[in-house]
């Protein structure tokens, strides 16, 4: 019997131990546990601060010291953020129109300004979260590329037949124009049933920026005409071809003025409105507002830029194959205008005035060939340079690229 008691020690002993392993291991389970879950679950339910992003267009008269003032930023702060800027962009450049962004804490606090002057472009200071100095950021959204075609009839002009496309816009309809200004006067040639057909690409970004990028060919079918375009580019050559490859642009322009009315035509005898006697008039007036720019007629060179007797101010200027073009009566000249400038077709190169012996603002326009005036309005305008010889293979290639894409879209 005495062996047994040991036995029931050892129970007791056990059975103790036991009890304080159990009470160790709840506490543990019920408060640490539920200790650690409480605070992540505070941590996670715990309240982000709101950032608020207020965007607002620039007012004439703005700057960012004024805005910045208005937004409560300090001086010393305004000083360093303009300074940040003017590393990227030019704050004189700004213009009314354009727009801003202020960012604030829900506390009021001034967090970053942008400056948006486009769709594509975003210039940003912002104070760094790091050590709460101002840093400047520059983004720049990601510009696409995609080819379009669109067809269309005219039903009452081209403008309205492009422009109502789904895809269409009025930069295209201005293009297009361009394209085939020296065979169709799309004021007067268009006629309802005529159809065109236009390959372009169109830029654009994720941010809404929607741009015409190159028109790479297009075909333009009137009644008892046909034209068709296709841009090539190789080396120094660039322009819009037949499918033959002779350039759709002529050497000189139909006229030096978009907007203008003939006050009086070439003549070798016409009565001077202000000398009161006949005498050879070599050249064509053209009638419009004082001020009214003036385009040169073709590539050239500017050979004089000055004061000549009757024609007040006169430019000349000489273009390949013997054709010079005179401009007179001028009211002044375009910026960049001087003996020795080279000039494009299309150029601006000075403005309508009534210098000299003129009644009137009117552009007096001359024309030369092999050193002899010509009625400008009777010659036929020869054409620019075709594609050469040597380029015809590269071209015929480009070609036959754009009518096959031409067949996949119209597929699609």
């Amino acid at each position: 019997m005495k062996s047994k008691k040991p036995n029931r020690i050892y129970f007791k002993i056990f059975f103790v131990l036991g009890l304080c392993c159990l009470g160790f291991v709840s506490f543990h389970f019920y408060n640490g546990p539920l200790k650690i879950s409480r605070l992540l679950k505070m941590q996670f339910t715990e309240k982000v601060p709101e950032i608020s992003i207020e965007r607002k267009e620039f007012q004439s008269g703005d700057s960012f010291y004024k805005i910045l003032a208005q937004e409560g930023v300090d001086v010393y702060q305004t000083t360093k953020i303009v300074e940040l800027f003017s590393q990227e962009i030019s704050i004189r450049k700004i213009q009314s129109g354009q727009f801003y962004e202020v960012e604030k804490s829900s506390a009021n606090e001034f967090l970053a300004i942008s400056y948006l002057p486009n769709q594509i472009e975003k210039y940003r200071v912002y104070v760094s979260s790091v050590n709460q100095e101002l840093a400047i950021e520059v983004q720049r959204a990601e510009i696409k590329s995609k080819i379009l075609c669109i067809e269309g009839e005219i039903t009452s002009s081209l403008y309205e037949a492009v422009v109502g496309n789904k895809h269409g816009n009025p930069a295209l309809a201005v293009e297009l124009t361009e394209i085939f200004a020296w065979q169709i006067d799309f004021f007067t040639d268009t006629r309802p049933g005529d159809k065109f057909l236009i390959l372009y690409e169109n830029l654009y970004t994720d941010t809404g920026y929607s741009k015409l990028g190159r028109i790479f060919a297009a075909k333009y079918i009137g009644s008892n005409y046909e034209y068709s375009a296709f841009y090539f580019k190789h080396n120094e050559v660039e322009g819009y071809y037949d499918e033959a490859g002779k350039a759709m642009k002529r050497a000189f322009l139909k006229s030096p003025l978009n907007y203008k009315r003939i006050s009086s035509y070439f003549s070798l005898s016409r009565m001077h409105p202000i000398l009161k006697y006949r005498r050879p008039h070599l050249g064509i007036d053209y009638a419009a507002k004082e001020g009214t720019p003036i385009v040169s007629i073709g590539d050239g060179r500017v050979v004089f830029a000055g004061v000549s007797g009757g024609f007040g101010k006169l430019l000349k200027i000489v273009h390949s194959n013997n054709y010079e073009s005179w401009y007179g009566h001028l009211r002044g000249y375009a910026a960049g205008i001087h003996v020795g400038a080279k000039v494009k077709q299309g150029q601006t190169i000075a403005y309508v005035g009534q210098t000299g012996l003129a009644t009137g603002p009117h552009l007096d326009f001359r024309f030369k060939h092999n050193g002899t005036f010509i009625n400008y309005l009777a010659m036929k305008i020869p054409s620019a340079m075709s594609v050469k010889k040597d380029y015809m293979p590269a071209f015929e290639i480009k070609r036959n690229e754009y009518l096959e894409l031409i067949k996949t879209k119209q597929n699609e």
